[in-house]
């Protein structure tokens, strides 16, 4: 308080200080000392003035700082708390906000807090504190921000919808027990203005540490300014007796199909202004056809309202929010219904409401049911792991997502090299959950946060005792970054290599062992994978051919945004391609195909919502809802324009159709866009070659392939082949026997580097030269194939015994 005081004191000081030289000057007083006073007293004035400015600066800035926070508690009685929040942000020093922002953000989440509660109710019976008193009601949903409630009045049943205006204060304080205490009082602030209770707006702003005193006086002076009449709710907050669908009028033309509660949702969900409600009709619809076993009915429900909203909107393009969530959850619902629900896999109500009333679960499990998932035994997965982490479940759905769609089915072990010696394990799927879950809650080698459940089915995917994975965290260290060294740290057994010895010949097929006995590389490949695994690092294993024969590595992620999958190859073999296992489907993936799915692109926020869009043209496919497939593939292909699947549905779409020349438009697009993954493009000229074959134009494929066969053999051997194997393929007539022989003398020669990847082709061409008559041509370009041949000396012989053959004109 003194410092508030210092200027004014000043400011006496020198009025006191004229009035006295006035008087020494009436007395005649000796000029000189006149003076020499006045100079003195005002010196020192001076420097006590500039000794304070500070202190006046500082008396300033805590002025507009409270008329700041003044400013702020304005809008807050209000319930604007964005309103607030823009406040702050404009006075800009975010850090002296930093705990006052957060406080406006959590009461201004408040309202969705509430209404997520009423949601997560939906079906039951229970007490609510509305209107001044505790009644018994059904709690129906929540639709466009109104809970929708049903109760007994004189035997029959009432139904009515409501706002949070009408909750009592306790209702909506028990419903915000997550949130801090000093928000639910600025949001039960807020409401009780809104009913024009200043008083106890005020006791509940007295909780309110450090605004309380603004936002007192903001209720004061908004209390002066309005009538102290009994309140009249506004238009949000009527109570109505009838719920939102019965006031709007279903849509003309359509009979629910379902009675009492269902029906209702189905009248709602038909309603020509149900899209208002975003996403939560359709996805509570879906939950009420699981929980009263109508899953067939619902499925049908659900796809005569997708039809019917398409067929009203058939030129749309652009769609509103809430109709895109609408339509979203729509098609989402219905691929759960079909892939999740047709055999009633989730038998518990309360599993069912946690899956399907949360929108970003339903999307992700929409999402699953395009991976090959046997959901019988997934469903069981989830319903394990719900129950055994009710506290985390949660933030942790993703892992339990992950673990269900990889071990849904038997896992193989990663490579066939120990026989018998693999260690016998038990699924004990808990116990991997719980070994993730504490890895990503402490120290993890990938941050969660940077993995979504198709990355983590690279780390579930263990096929080992628990008890490998605990002596991995135990007696294994290294960063992400580095793992890739875990491959050479095991020491190369060249013995077993140099007897032939292929299969693990040391007992017990465990990661100690191969620590401390080394191995060959498909063993230091094996330990470098379930390591990283069992550190939570993302990690895949590879096989692949080179010019000495087959080799294993791996593959890791080093950050959240990169892999490594050249750990362990060596680069003299030219080892064109790996191959692995998707955990998800158990199919073999290459490793460009690997390195491909792992860019960042697919863990953005574009995918998510390329996933969504490709989703609602998969279905519109489906249903032969034709004019809008291309309108939601495009909107995929704009998000992620690499993204394969829209692509898919529109070739689909085009077969279908019959629209040929579209399909083959469509084809070179995509050539244009993936022209930088080979894999891809090889993919797509051989469906295009296929579909040119069909339609009688042979001589374009066959450009087609040898353009894209001669493109790729500097880059890809491994496609080159591939689109070899296919040319070779359409030469199965007679009369094309001699083309196919010089095909593959061209192919023989341009590979001659490859060594051991060629004997099958090798073996074919003397095959072809006997069907010819022209085994003698065909030794003479064996012997000059020798000469230039690339290839170790185990290769050499085989190329040798093939030459002999040609010679002899025996069968290879």
């Amino acid at each position: 308080m003194i410092r508030h005081h210092i200027p004014a004191f000043f400011s006496c000081m020198d009025r006191s200080l004229c009035t006295t030289v006035a008087v020494i000057a009436s007395r005649r007083v000796a000029l000189v000392l006149t003076v020499a006073v006045t100079v003195c007293v005002l010196v020192g004035a001076d420097a006590l003035s500039q000794g304070t400015g500070g202190r006046t600066k500082s008396a300033d800035e805590s002025a507009r700082r409270d008329d700041l926070l003044y400013r702020v508690a304005r809008y807050a009685v209000r319930e604007d708390f964005e309103g607030g929040l823009a406040l702050l942000e404009k006075a800009g020093n975010g850090r002296t906000w930093k705990g006052l922002n957060a406080l406006l953000n959590e009461a201004a989440s408040a309202p969705k807090v509430i209404l997520k509660s009423f949601v997560a109710q939906s079906g039951e019976t229970v007490v609510v504190g509305i209107a001044g008193k505790p009644r018994k009601v059904k709690i129906y949903g929540v639709f466009g921000g109104k809970i929708a409630v049903g109760r007994m009045v004189n035997g029959r049943l009432k139904r009515a919808s409501a706002s949070l205006f009408h909750l009592n204060d306790d209702e909506c304080s028990k419903r915000l027990a997550g949130v801090s205490p000093e928000a639910r009082a600025l949001f039960l602030g807020a409401m009780a203005v809104r009913k024009r209770r200043f008083d106890d707006a005020r006791a509940h702003y007295a909780k309110v540490e450090g605004l309380s005193g603004q936002l007192s006086k903001a209720v004061r002076e908004l209390e002066e300014t309005l009538s102290v009449e009994s309140p009249e709710p506004s238009e949000r907050d009527r109570v109505s007796d009838s719920p939102p669908a019965d006031r709007e009028g279903s849509a003309p033309g359509t009979s629910p199909v379902f009675d009492g509660d269902l029906g209702e949702l189905e009248r709602v969900l038909f309603d020509s202004n149900a899209l208002a409600h975003g996403s939560e009709v359709a996805r509570e619809f879906a939950v009420m056809s699981v929980v009263n076993g109508k899953v067939a009915s619902g499925q049908a429900v659900l796809a005569k309202f997708i039809k019917q909203y398409f067929a009203a909107n058939a030129e749309k393009v652009i769609y509103k929010s809430n109709e895109r969530e609408a339509i979203t959850a729509a098609c989402d619902a219905w691929l759960v219904l079909h892939h999740c629900f047709s055999e009633q896999t989730f038998q518990d109500p309360e599993i069912t409401r946690w899956l399907l009333r949360d929108n970003q679960r339903l999307q992700l499990v929409a999402e699953a049911t395009s991976e090959g998932v046997v959901w019988p035994r997934a469903a069981t997965i989830i319903e394990t792991l719900y129950r055994h982490d009710p506290d985390t479940r949660d933030r942790y759905f993703e892992l339990i997502l992950a673990f269900a769609v990889v071990w849904d089915t038997q896992r193989p072990p990663l490579h066939h090299q120990a026989r018998g010696q693999l260690l016998p394990y038990e699924p004990d799927l808990p116990a991997r959950y719980d070994h993730c879950r504490r890895l990503y809650e402490g120290k993890g080698g990938v941050p969660y946060s940077g993995l979504n459940w198709n990355t983590l089915t690279f780390v579930v995917d263990t096929p080992v005792p628990v008890s490998e994975l605990k002596w991995a965290t135990e007696n294994v260290r290294g960063s992400a970054r580095s793992w890739g060294g875990k491959f050479k740290d095991i020491e190369y057994d060249h013995d077993r290599l140099e007897s032939g010895r292929f299969n693990w010949p040391a007992g017990p097929y465990t990661l100690a062992a191969i620590e401390q006995r080394g191995g060959i590389c498909v063993d230091q490949a094996y330990y470098a994978t379930i390591t990283a695994r069992a550190w939570g690092i993302p990690a895949m294993q590879f096989t692949g051919l080179g010019k000495r024969g087959p080799h294993a590595w791996f593959g890791h992620m080093t950050n959240q945004q990169e892999w490594e999958t050249d750990a362990g190859r060596y680069e003299y073999d030219a080892y064109t391609v790996g191959r692995t296992m998707d955990p998800r489907t158990n199919t073999v993936m290459t490793d460009h195909q690997a390195a491909f799915a792992c860019d960042p692109v697919f863990r953005s926020r574009d995918y998510f919502e390329a996933c969504r869009f490709c989703r609602i043209a998969d279905i519109c496919n489906r249903f032969e809802i034709d004019a809008s497939v291309p309108v939601f593939a495009d909107k995929a292909r704009r998000r992620v324009a690499i993204y394969p699947r829209p692509w898919d549905v529109m070739e689909k779409f085009f077969l279908r159709t019959g629209r040929t020349q579209d399909l083959l438009g469509l084809l070179d697009d995509r050539l244009k866009t993936f022209q930088r993954y080979p894999d891809e493009r090889c993919a797509v000229v051989l469906r295009k070659a296929a579909l040119l074959k069909d339609m009688r134009r042979t001589d374009e494929a066959d450009d087609l392939l040898a353009d894209t066969q001669r493109f790729l053999g500097r880059r890809r051997y491994d496609l080159a082949e591939k689109i070899f194997t296919a040319r070779l393929q359409n030469l199965n007539k007679p009369h094309h026997l001699q083309h196919k022989m010089e095909l593959l003398e061209d192919f023989l020669k341009d590979n001659k580097d490859e060594g051991a990847k060629l004997i099958v082709f090798a073996r074919d061409y003397i095959r072809v030269a006997q069907d010819l008559g022209k085994s003698s041509d065909s030794a003479r370009f064996m012997d000059r194939l020798l000469k230039r041949l690339d290839a170790d000396f185990g290769t050499m012989e085989q190329f040798r015994q093939l030459a002999d053959l040609a010679e002899r004109n025996e069968e290879p």
